[in-house]
């Protein structure tokens, strides 16, 4: 279950760069007429979508490491943690059956 987490999250944040990806560029902008959500807009920069991203695979990659490491004390939390940062798919067609329970 924990590598077809590791690998649905994958999925997901390539999805989600690619999106950043296309919105990039100097034509970005917030409208100040988009009011109080202008702040919720600005927040999802594309840049800092990326830079989000980037710290979520690198998290990926250190959970990995640590689930090959075989430390047990450390499973449990490495596989809460991924669960976690699977929650905010859990519409995704491709989320994991196991998890919707």
């Amino acid at each position: 279950m924990t590598e077809e987490l590791i690998n649905f999250l994958r999925i997901c944040l390539d999805e989600e760069a690619a999106i950043a990806d296309d919105c990039t560029g100097p034509d970005w902008q917030v409208d100040p007429g988009d009011g109080v959500n202008a702040l919720h807009i600005a927040r999802h920069d594309p840049t800092r979508v990326l830079a989000e991203i980037e710290a979520k695979r690198r998290t990926l990659i250190r959970c990995q490491e640590e689930l090959m490491a075989g430390m047990p004390r450390l499973t449990h939390f490495i596989q809460q943690t991924l669960r976690e940062m699977a929650l905010p798919y859990a519409t995704h067609p491709k989320f994991p059956v196991a998890l919707a329970s």
